[in-house]
């Protein structure tokens, strides 16, 4: 299609966002498709990560898993794998960023016959995974086949939600109805301008289904 008919057709106005222009492009793609074949090309890895907070806040962080070791005797062996990664954190914040760890935040692995694996130290920060009977069983940790860094493997089918339920009964003037408070992760965001994504808290209250 000639360049200047394309510019006819998508040009933005004013008040035209990114999601509206995509739609123009993918209505006129659509509309010549007769007459085109498409092909797009996939890139992996995050191109960008921006922490939120303070050097402190993540020495906080540091300092309260610490004090975890002192009460939590038998969680040493998940503790212990926390703290290298948040002195990483820390540094970032401190704008000493080690881009060798932060490429190894996660990638997948696996496939073919068998399961596909999240690993990384992304996976650190999950002592536990819950079996198709309902048993918990410690997140499998051993080193990478190639270069045999420590890491963490988590199977994808074993993720969670990351959501909590808690029951409650609200007192109406005596008439009591059992009722849920509901919080988590309960989306993702998207900054307009960058397209960075980020994870969104929210929490609401709810009848049981």
């Amino acid at each position: 299609m000639k360049t200047d008919m394309t510019t006819l057709l998508t040009t933005p106005f004013s008040s035209t966002t990114p999601v509206e222009q995509a739609v123009f492009d993918c209505t006129l793609m659509d509309t010549v498709k007769a007459y085109y074949k498409y092909r797009c090309c996939l890139e992996c890895g995050i191109p960008e990560v921006t922490l939120r907070g303070s050097p402190d806040d993540f020495q906080q962080v540091i300092d309260r898993i610490n004090q975890f070791r002192i009460i939590f005797t038998d969680f040493h062996w998940w503790l212990d794998s926390l703290l290298p990664d948040l002195k990483q954190l820390k540094a970032s914040a401190e704008g000493k960023p080690d881009i060798d760890w932060w490429q190894k935040i996660c990638h997948e692995e696996g496939g073919g016959s068998g399961p596909s694996y999240l690993a990384g130290w992304l996976a650190d920060l999950i002592p536990y995974i819950c079996d198709e009977e309902g048993h918990y069983k410690k997140v499998q940790r051993d080193h990478h086949h190639y270069t045999q860094d420590p890491m963490t493997h988590i199977e994808f089918a074993d993720f969670n939600e990351s959501v909590t339920r808690t029951d409650f009964i609200l007192d109406d003037n005596g008439h009591d109805t059992k009722m849920k408070f509901i919080a988590g992760f309960l989306g993702i965001g998207q900054n307009p301008k960058t397209g960075a994504l980020r994870p969104c808290l929210g929490w609401a209250t709810a009848l049981p289904i």
